[in-house]
């Protein structure tokens, strides 16, 4: 029988190769997982700061809107109901009575928008006018925002044009001592969705547009009337 004794370096040289190959497994299978379970941890952790930061910036607005609204309740302050689709003829005749006290004015009305909002359909109007105060223009952006239809105020620009200070209008030219221009969105609650209305509701779409565009350009032959008189 043969035998064969290892010489003591081999001896040395095989427990070197020993600790290596222990240490190759622990890296990769302690180690490495170990590590990978951290990262995982850590990215959890960070998920979860984020959601809670949001969550909370979210209570904060309720708390405020809450406050808000008791604070309207308490002052007798009624809410303002939101009008069912389609409110564009009602809307078209409050906007014309608050732009009566305009020297001139343009309206030009937004596509509607039902993405933004899953509650409620938004009308996107632009008004320009012209004013022969300062204090008339201001009263036009207050009857907008004071109106019967609930609507947000998105920008207001009001140049005194006698000061020789630039308007920055987009839709149209109008006369007076001050030009004013205001971006308004107003709500409207969307039909229910039932098989029966899906086809209703393509065909008041359709009729909404040609509406608008058919009070726009009644509110435009109105405009240059005025602008003449």
């Amino acid at each position: 029988m043969l035998t064969y004794t290892f010489s003591r370096r081999e001896k040395a040289l095989i427990l070197v190769l020993a600790i290596i190959l222990l240490f190759l497994a622990w890296f990769v299978f302690v180690f490495q997982r170990t590590t990978d379970e951290i990262n995982k941890i850590d990215s959890d952790i960070a998920v979860v700061d984020s959601q809670t930061t949001v969550a909370s910036a979210q209570v904060k607005r309720m708390y405020a809107m809450q406050e808000a609204i008791d604070k309207y309740k308490a002052a007798g302050v009624k809410p303002t109901p939101v009008p069912a689709f389609d409110n564009m003829t009602p809307l078209m005749t409050e906007l014309n009575g608050i732009m009566g006290m305009t020297s001139s004015y343009n309206l030009s009305f937004d596509d509607l928008d039902t993405t933004t909002s899953t509650d409620y359909i938004l009308r996107g109007v632009t008004a320009a006018y012209g004013s022969n105060t300062m204090a008339d223009a201001e009263n036009v952006v207050r009857a907008l925002a004071k109106g019967s239809y609930p609507c947000s105020i998105d920008s207001v620009t009001i140049a005194d044009t006698s000061a020789g200070l630039l308007s920055r209008l987009t839709n149209g030219s109008t006369s007076g001592a001050v030009n004013s221009s205001v971006h308004a969105t107003f709500f409207e609650k969307p039909p229910k969705k039932t098989a029966a209305s899906s086809s209703a509701s393509t065909t008041s779409s359709s009729a909404s547009s040609a509406s608008a565009s058919t009070n726009t350009t009644s509110a435009s032959t109105t405009s240059s009337s005025k602008a003449a008189a």
